[in-house]
């Protein structure tokens, strides 16, 4: 089979079932809550953030795997678009209070995140 129909059918996989997390994340909150949005995106930085910096854990994965879990369940579990789309319906009705405590959360929340994910990858994994 062709590297890339491979790479692709990994990556859709990991995209369907991120996708499926990021769901049942939302179910916790009612359905369009920006907090079950911040909730995934601060995750899935976590995560990510982790997965890349730990050479451990990618380096051992095949490629193939290493695009469904990165690309594909954390590119599906992370919903940026939803984030901005809320942001926007926010925006278009005068909530601007909420406009900045939405867009300040996530985006500081998922850096803060990403970075503890770097952070916790490379301590454990700096004597392997």
């Amino acid at each position: 089979m062709n590297s890339t129909i491979l790479q692709l059918i990994f990556i859709g996989f990991g995209g369907a079932v991120g996708s499926m997390a990021r769901y049942s994340v939302a179910l916790i909150w009612r359905s369009g809550s920006p907090i079950g949005t911040l909730v995934v995106n601060v995750i899935g930085s976590f995560i990510l953030g982790f997965l890349v910096s730990s050479p451990f854990i990618l380096g051992e994965l095949k490629p193939h795997w290493r695009l469904m879990v990165t690309v594909g369940f954390c590119g599906g579990f992370t919903t940026f678009s939803t984030f901005s789309v809320q942001t926007m319906e926010m925006i278009q009705t005068g909530r601007w209070m909420m406009v900045g405590i939405n867009i300040t959360t996530n985006v500081g929340f998922c850096l803060l995140l990403s970075f503890f994910g770097f952070w916790v990858g490379k301590t454990l994994f700096s004597s392997v």
